[in-house]
């Protein structure tokens, strides 16, 4: 149950930390696109392992 808190709570910041994912954006100009790609599909699994982590 601790263990699930803290996890939600890192989860929403991550999933929260908008400029951490602007920044990678804007580094995908700079390197491949199937990085940014990654990024963006990184940040939808954070999202729903969030939606099931929540109660």
């Amino acid at each position: 149950q601790r263990l699930q808190e803290s996890l939600t709570e890192v989860l929403k910041e991550l999933c929260n930390n908008t400029e951490l994912w602007k920044a990678s954006d804007r580094l995908k100009r700079f390197n491949s696109a199937s990085q940014s790609i990654c990024g963006r599909k990184a940040l939808a699994s954070l999202k729903h392992l969030l939606s099931i982590l929540e109660p």
